[in-house]
């Protein structure tokens, strides 16, 4: 299994900028965005397909205002592993002998 493509903020601003201006790009078109954002063109097909599936999915009046609105994943995610870092220092207690999490004993 392939490892999970982390995309940069800059990447992600290029692909949003191709795709609000084609949402089907042509090979051609995918080679050209795959040179400019430095990804393969398989990464760069698979990230366009899920961005159509993703818009389908959502409501008109939230797709609209997604295309508006910076593309901010990379950040969401961000403050996904802050909050879990704060839960499992929250969590963790330490004793002499073992380490407790939540209702657990681990010895």
């Amino acid at each position: 299994k392939r490892a999970r493509t982390r995309f940069e903020s800059w990447q992600l601003t290029r692909l949003m900028a191709a795709y609000e201006r084609n949402k089907y790009p042509e090979n051609t078109s995918l080679s050209v965005i795959a040179n400019t954002t430095r990804l393969p063109p398989k990464v760069v097909r698979v990230w366009f397909q899920n961005r159509r599936c993703v818009e389908k999915k959502m409501s008109p009046s939230s797709a609209e205002s997604i295309q508006r609105s910076s593309y901010r994943w990379p950040a969401m995610a961000e403050d996904t592993y802050r909050m879990i870092a704060v839960c499992f220092q929250r969590s963790w207690v330490t004793s002499s002998s073992r380490h407790t999490v939540g209702f657990e004993t681990i010895p």
